[in-house]
């Protein structure tokens, strides 16, 4: 007669079972990491998006917004942005231009970002960054900008130079 006998399955399940708990560490900090990525990432699309709603002139409600589209982060400490339309060509997120309110998932937050840095705008013809603070004044002289994401553990810069160029790092 073949077959397994109830010793060696056994040994085979507590095999498993020992293999599956000296992997759960690895998978707590794996799941982190990948949070964070995904929250990263979402960011770099939520601001590509900015730049191909303001280059194929999207309508914003029924008029087209002259100040084409931005990200705007409210403040260091933030677990949310906002994607919003320029209509009065401020450069600034105000009550009205809302496009869409983005909650960063899992426990991360802005943790940094580049000082006095909280709108990048977008306007066309070209899918130049305009980058400028709370006033809508631009950041003279500053060329590359970054946002800080981090969840205590894990974080990650995600820059955005003038050129419209954005990438994690």
């Amino acid at each position: 007669m073949k077959g397994f006998t109830f010793v060696e399955l056994m040994i085979a399940v507590s095999i498993m079972l020992l293999l599956l708990l000296l992997s759960f560490p690895f998978y707590t900090s794996i799941n982190k990491q990948l949070t964070i990525d995904r929250a990263s990432t979402r960011l770099v699309q939520d601001i590509r998006k900015a730049i191909e709603m303001t280059m194929s002139a999207q309508k914003f409600g029924t008029d087209y917004p002259d100040g084409g589209y931005g990200i705007y982060f409210p403040s260091a400490s933030s677990d949310k942005y906002y994607l919003f339309a320029d209509t009065n060509e401020n450069r600034r997120y105000d009550s009205g231009e809302l496009v869409e309110e983005i909650k960063i998932e899992g426990k991360i937050q802005i943790t940094g970002k580049t000082v006095n840095l909280d709108n990048i705008t977008f306007k066309a013809p070209e899918p130049i960054a305009l980058l400028s603070n709370p006033s809508g004044v631009d950041l003279v002289g500053v060329t590359e900008v970054y946002v800080l994401f981090s969840d205590g553990s894990n974080s990650r810069y995600i820059y955005i130079n003038k050129a419209g160029r954005v990438y994690i790092q």
